[in-house]
Formats: structure tokens, sequence, C-alpha cells
């Protein structure tokens, strides 16, 4: 019995030596116009920074949210909860709410139907508009050097990050792996790193 005892505590030492214990946390507190706010994540940090991020660096991140006027988000908005869509609701979830502190013209990309998107739009100043865009004003929007396009989507691969252009395609096989992409663009997006 004495083995196992040694064989844990090793276990829990080696493991505390790797990890950080904020690491452990699965939220984080960012600094907004001197006001501290606490931004909740779908899974711990440490697990978040294990995503895959190609193309691009957490600094470019932050640059692009802080700096483009407009964000278009698109992605699997038709996947189950437990197959993910928790995650994509929370990432447009968290974008809205933080247009109060970093304001954008929002666009979520709802449905296509031939030549219309159905989009919900956020304007910087609040008006919440649903309507339908031509999918040749959709392309215009989307390879403007003003926005910045966050697709996220449930896909084949592990946690992972990628930069094309100014499209960043968040990506994952489960909840659980979108859950790590999703929370490590988050703290790309407001802490650069």
């Amino acid at each position: 019995m004495r083995k196992v005892y040694f064989i844990i505590i090793i276990l829990f030492t080696s493991l505390s030596m790797c990890i950080d214990i904020k690491d452990i946390k699965k939220d984080f507190v960012v600094n907004i116009n001197n006001t501290p706010v606490d931004v909740q994540l779908r899974t711990n940090i440490y697990l978040a920074k294990q995503t895959e991020i190609i193309n691009t660096t957490p600094k470019e991140i932050y640059y692009f949210y802080h700096t483009k006027p407009n964000i278009y988000i698109r992605g699997s908005l038709n996947i189950t909860p437990k197959e993910g869509g928790v995650t994509i609701l929370d990432l447009i979830t968290k974008i809205r709410w933080l247009n109060k502190y970093y304001p954008h013209n929002i666009i979520i990309e709802l449905s296509r139907e031939n030549d219309r998107v159905y989009v919900d739009v956020l304007t910087k100043d609040g008006k919440e508009i649903k309507t339908y865009l031509t999918a040749e004003n959709v392309s215009k929007i989307i390879n403007s050097n003003k926005t910045m396009v966050i697709e996220i989507y449930k896909t084949n691969s592990k946690a992972k990050i990628t930069k094309i252009g100014n499209k960043f395609i968040i990506e994952g096989n489960s909840k659980e792996e979108l859950d790590k992409a999703e929370s490590r663009f988050i703290m790309a997006m407001l802490l650069g790193s």
C-alpha cells in the first residue's frame, strides 16, 4: 500500500512541476478601459494552449481583432450541442458581448439559399438587424481589408487555428477539441498570448 501512495505522490509532484497552477483555471481577467473583466473559457488554459496554431500568432490574432472594424463569422451552425454546437454559440456570444468594449460591425452568417445569404448583424452602436445579403456583397465584405473573418467548424482534425489571408479558421474533431481551439482563440484575441 505504501508503494501505491508513493507512486501517487510522485505522479502529482511531477504533474505540478509541468503545469502552472494558473493554467488549470478556466478563466482569465483582462483589463478593459481600466475595468477588470473576467472572461470564462470552455476549457482550462493548459488544454487551450495545446491548440495547434498555423500561419499566424496570438499577437496577430490580437492585432486583427483590435484593428479591423468588421468581423464576419460563419461555421458549422447546424451541429448538435454535443458535437460542438455549444462551442460555436459560445464564440458568437462572447464576440457579441465584447462588442460593448471593442465595437465592431459583426456579421454572422446564418444560412445560404442560392445567391442569398441570411445574416444577423450587430452594428458598432448596438443595433441588431436580420437581413439577406447577396453572395456578391458577402464576398466584398469577406475580401475587404477592413474585415476579420472567423470561421469555426467541426472537422476531422484536433484543435487547430489556421490563418489564410484575413480568415482565421478554428476547428476540432469533437466538442472537447473545439472547446480547446475556441478558448485559445479568445485568449489570443484579448491577451495576444
